[in-house]
């Protein structure tokens, strides 16, 4: 259900990425890293042409992933790497076009050690596409419920962090040029994780 009502930000990502790559030769094929992909759920909205690597924690997640990989023979899946985001050692500098990450900024173990491995192995002029649920605004009630649950909602949410300010991290990294939206994401979703962000960032 949840991954069906985020469609639309899923699009809205994506398309802000196209933008960006509206002067691209579709014949060179573009190198894609993706962080914490789960079952591939951002495959459909990927650019065509693509040279697909997979970074991940654990293997736990490939059967579903590689059968849903099947159905986009626009992306050619090249391999998966077992690793933590925050130390990406066996990718190289400066050798991915496009990084993308999704729901994965909350529960990841150092955001701004992430960020930084991103923008390790971009090209220059590669791009960041992530797209998060973040924290409110700071002095807000919001803020402090988030804070006030997060022990509880981190047991029981897959060690998620739902006050997180990824908007700045990303902003802080180095790029050379960052767009975030942010936006309430509607009266359908858990109050805690309401506020939404889409970035894209290039360095």
């Amino acid at each position: 259900m949840y991954n069906y009502k985020i469609i639309p930000t899923r699009k809205k990502t994506f398309q802000l990425l196209q933008n960006s790559l509206a002067d691209r030769d579709n014949s060179k094929s573009l190198e894609v890293l993706e962080i914490g992909i789960g079952g591939g759920a951002n495959l459909e909205y990927y650019p065509d042409n693509c040279n697909l690597t997979v970074v991940d924690k654990n293997k736990f997640f490939e059967p579903y992933f590689k059968k849903n990989a099947k159905n986009y023979p626009h992306i050619n899946y090249k391999r998966t790497v077992i690793q933590c985001a925050e130390n990406m050692t066996e990718i190289q500098d400066n050798s991915m076009d496009i990084v993308v990450t999704s729901y994965f900024q909350c529960s990841c173990y150092d955001p701004q050690a992430v960020v930084k491995e991103i923008l390790r192995v971009l090209k220059p002029g590669g791009k960041y596409v992530c797209m998060e649920h973040v924290g409110f605004p700071k002095n807000t009630i919001g803020l402090y419920i988030q804070k006030m649950v997060y022990p509880i909602w981190f047991l029981y949410s897959n060690g998620c962090t739902p006050h997180r300010d990824i908007a700045k991290v990303i902003k802080k990294a180095g790029f050379s040029d960052v767009i975030c939206k942010e936006y309430d994401f509607g009266h359908w979703m858990t109050y805690i994780v309401k506020p939404h962000l889409i970035a894209l960032a290039t360095k």
